[in-house]
């Protein structure tokens, strides 16, 4: 194994302190003269000054700042609620689901739920998915529990928890009853889940299909084919 010789191997830390040495000893750098003659008289003033200029420019800033705003096509800021989460069809509101948000006056709805308005969305039921960060309005919320959240036309239908697999709100599926000689049969291929309540979960299907869908769920006969999206 060949040795690279000391001198070589120290070659380019010893450039790289050179350069060094030659930029400290070089002339210090220098402002622009604008620069250099506004940053004498800056430092010549007292301190006291200084912490008023200071001042001066920030609120100044400051003052642009709202005058924009103020003046912007959309309007001035107003605080409304907005959905903290996704929050689904049948889903019960709680404190946690909407935040205070500043929203732009012309672009809020008239019916958009303000801070005060927070005690009065507790409790209800959504009856429109309202994604997250979207303005919360009384449109979205009812207070006639599941029935707010079927579709037009549409049956609720009560099924227990254990009798399905873990279903979101909004999940599509096809409902089969197992009969007593083991054959599988088709009730509906079209239900779906609206809401989640003390066990049960409530399937959305149309009427004629829901005393067949309640009487198998009522025998523990049921189960599910999940949609995909």
């Amino acid at each position: 194994m060949t040795h690279q010789p000391l001198e070589r191997r120290e070659r380019p830390r010893h450039q790289a302190t050179s350069w060094l040495r030659g930029a400290l000893d070089g002339p210090p750098f220098a402002l622009p003269e604008p620069l250099d003659r506004w940053s004498e008289q800056w430092w010549s003033l007292r301190p006291r000054a200084r912490l008023l200029a200071t001042s001066v420019v920030v609120g100044a800033l400051v003052a642009i700042a709202i005058v924009r705003t103020a003046t912007s096509p959309y309007g001035a800021p107003v605080t409304v609620l907005v959905a903290d989460h996704d929050l689904t069809v049948g889903h019960v509101v709680t404190p946690a689901d909407l935040r205070p948000h500043a929203w732009p006056s012309n672009l809020v709805p008239d019916d958009a739920l303000r801070v005060d308005d927070r005690a009065f969305a507790v409790g209800r039921t959504i009856t429109a998915s309202l994604l997250v960060g979207t303005v919360a309005t009384r449109r979205h919320l009812g207070d006639l529990g599941i029935v707010e959240a079927l579709p037009d036309g549409k049956a609720g239908v009560p099924v227990p928890l254990t009798a399905l697999p873990d279903l979101q709100v909004g999940s599509r599926i096809t409902v089969v009853a197992h009969e007593l000689d083991g054959r599988a049969v088709e009730l509906t291929s079209d239900a779906l889940v609206v809401g989640q309540d003390a066990g049960r979960v409530w399937l959305a299907v149309d009427p004629i299909h829901g005393p067949r869908i309640a009487g198998a769920a009522a025998a523990g006969r049921l189960t599910a084919v999940v949609h995909g999206r």
